[in-house]
């Protein structure tokens, strides 16, 4: 775009008010071209700094956003605004000290605007100063109960504090004011859950959908609320939301042939891709064979490590991983999809174990090392390396009463990061590091197959010892993932899974006194079943 001629010096003022006129047209890129100029023609303007603080804010760039607001500050750090705007985009860095310094700030400069309450609040709960955040939401609301986001956040951190019934009535009041405010009603059904209240959760999650249909996260939440009550019907249709979530729509992959919704096939080969975790492929495999009943053949494509474990399993048809061209196909389906498709109810999960079968070669290979060592010989597994399912992961210590149970060798099913633990395990505890050689999931089947039993947290070791038939104890910690539903001890998915449930602020060590008595009783054949 070529400029006029009177916009043609190097005249800063001019560059604002053209950048402001940008702006006021909807047109942001433009406008902060304009400001990035006046600004490099007067690095002292104040409002240059400032308009391209808010600019690249609102273009979604934090870093130019937050350097652009602290150009600005270092001219006037009175304005509350860009206190506000600076200790916002601090947050979004992780410069959670920063923040919180800017947040106080802005208190400082004007104590009494709830907004400033508002983010200073915000700023303290990030660092875990959750007293002193409900201090500032109280301070907010004060000065000022309309403002849904106070109630919102005050919420919040009194559910993080304990405090649900205060928590529930603001949650209350920021859906209330707001009438679109989704998040709120999403929180508070997992205040529900968190006080074991099915009705309230599914009342909440259904008032989420009603103030925001199109909201994704409130479907998707609602339907693993509905699978875990078992109620199938319903929450498998709604899961199918999952697929709007970014960072699946972001991961799936494109094929030019239609999905497969579950009709009678004439022969046409269904390409069945697998989806989400590990475990979520084990668990779900199942159902690949069943596609043959409906007169089609299968293809699978699964992860790399999971490739040769499912390549002897009957009736998967060609197994491919996802680095490699697919065979030829006709139609196509994601894995998760195919419970819908196949009408699975609780009464008729298909759960014929085994469906997996480990490599007897290698099974050979484990079984000189075991069988030197009679005994009964259990597997542990309890961490895993996905950064967001810390929540269920025990400290290896916690085991240890398991390795003072005579007659009982413990071998660590552990890879990645964390195998390496099972060389210091805890004084006293008597731990083999098998897990140091296992390579993919084909490993471990094969070790899994040699032992009496496998003691494992929720991760995909689980599933292998499940879909294999093995003896299995998962232990859980509340909230469980939907799969494992609500009061059982047992799993419709797994007949040889037995389930030790966490309870919400229970020590995993009072978990595993549980764990152990159960192995000692089962080891002098007192325990009946497994």
């Amino acid at each position: 775009m070529r400029l006029p001629r009177w916009l043609r010096g190097e005249d800063a003022a001019a560059w604002l008010e053209r950048g402001a006129r940008s702006e006021a047209q909807g047109d942001l890129a433009d406008a902060v071209q304009c400001y990035q100029r006046a600004f490099a023609l007067d690095p002292d303007s104040f409002e240059a700094a400032r308009a391209l603080a808010f600019g690249w804010a609102r273009l979604g760039d934090v870093n130019h956003a937050e350097h652009f607001a602290a150009a600005a500050l270092k001219l006037d750090a009175t304005s509350v605004p860009l206190q506000l705007l600076r200790g916002d985009l601090l947050r979004e860095q992780g410069r959670l000290e920063d923040a919180l310094a800017a947040c106080e700030e802005a208190v400082r400069l004007a104590p009494d605007l709830p907004q400033a309450r508002n983010n200073f609040g915000n700023a303290l709960r990030d660092i875990g100063r959750t007293p002193e955040a409900i201090a500032q939401f109280r301070a907010g609301l004060a000065l000022d109960r309309t403002l849904p986001e106070l109630h919102f956040n005050l919420a919040l951190s009194l559910q993080l504090a304990g405090e649900l019934d205060e928590a529930e009535a603001h949650y209350r009041s920021a859906a209330e004011l707001k009438q679109d405010f989704a998040q709120a009603w999403l929180n508070l059904a997992s205040l529900c859950e968190q006080r074991d209240d099915v009705q309230g959760a599914l009342d909440a999650y259904r008032n989420a959908i009603r103030s925001a249909p199109d909201e994704v996260a409130a479907h998707v939440n609602y339907a693993q609320h509905l699978l875990r009550l078992g109620r199938f019907d319903e929450g498998w249709k709604e899961y199918e939301w999952r697929w709007r979530l970014p960072e699946m729509a972001a991961w799936a992959p494109r094929f030019d042939k239609p999905q497969w919704e579950g009709g009678e096939l004439a022969g046409e080969t269904v390409l069945v891709y697998a989806e989400q975790g590990f475990g979520d492929a084990i668990h779900f495999a199942r159902y690949v064979p069943l596609i043959a009943r409906r007169g089609g053949k299968p293809a699978f494509r699964c992860p790399a490590p999971l490739k040769a474990l499912f390549a002897r399993a009957p009736g998967m048809g060609r197994v491919f991983d996802e680095r490699e061209p697919p065979p030829p196909f006709d139609l196509c389906c994601p894995l998760l999809s195919l419970p819908r498709l196949f009408g699975t109810r609780l009464d008729n999960v298909p759960a014929d174990v085994p469906y997996v079968h480990a490599d007897p070669d290698k099974v050979r290979q484990w079984q000189g090392s075991l069988a030197s060592q009679p005994a009964l010989h259990v597997g542990l597994a309890w961490t895993t390396d996905s950064k967001i399912a810390q929540f269920k992961t025990m400290p290896l210590d916690a085991l240890a009463p398991l390795g003072r149970i005579p007659g009982v060798v413990l071998h660590s099913l552990q890879t990645g990061a964390a195998a390496a633990e099972a060389d210091r395990p805890p004084s006293g505890m008597a731990l083999v590091n098998d897990g140091s050689r296992l390579r993919d999931f084909s490993d471990t089947a094969a070790l899994i197959a040699n032992l009496d039993l496998v003691i494992s947290i929720d991760t995909a070791v689980v599933h292998v010892a499940g879909a294999l038939a093995k003896p299995i104890w998962t232990l859980l910690a509340e909230p469980a993932d939907w799969r494992w539903l609500v009061e059982r001890d047992d799993s419709p998915w797994y007949p040889t899974m037995r389930l030790f449930r966490r309870a919400r602020g229970m020590p995993w060590n009072d978990l595993i006194q549980q764990v152990a008595k159960a192995l000692n009783e089962w080891r002098n054949g007192r325990g009946g079943e497994i």
